[in-house]
């Protein structure tokens, strides 16, 4: 169990957290507690699941993503809606966006996206890595 990870955006108003990331005992997946931050939108402790799959993915991706400055990473389940997604660009600008749907009743989403540099990629991809090898 990893007990929390930030995203380093340097900016207030800018910020993904994974709290209490879990591994499942099966090895299938993943469960966290989400807070994000996105201008003056936002959620907390949004209980979020992805596949063994995803995470594998993810981690393909970020390593590409550090030595290419380009590509996508993905964080879901291939069964449920809910993502998170981080995509570079040549320039080295990260759009860090993703979907949370309610878990209620109510048919709400929380649809975010916002920017931060390269620097964010390999501490995610490291933690990523360590929660894989766990």
């Amino acid at each position: 169990m990893l007990d929390s990870f930030e995203l380093p955006t340097l900016d207030d108003h800018k910020l993904l957290r994974l709290d209490d990331v879990t591994k499942f005992g099966d090895g299938s997946g993943c469960r966290c507690y989400v807070t994000i931050r996105s201008g003056a939108l936002g959620c907390d402790r949004y209980t979020f699941l992805f596949d063994d799959q995803s995470l594998k993915e993810a981690i393909a991706a970020l390593t590409r993503m550090i030595e290419r400055l380009e590509g996508r990473a993905k964080l879901g389940s291939m069964f449920e809606n809910p993502y998170i997604a981080f995509t570079v660009d040549h320039l080295g600008h990260v759009e860090v966006s993703g979907e949370l749907p309610s878990q209620d009743q109510h048919n709400q989403l929380l649809r975010f996206s916002f920017e931060t540099d390269q620097t964010v990629l390999a501490p995610l991809r490291k933690m990523l890595q360590d929660l894989s090898d766990a």
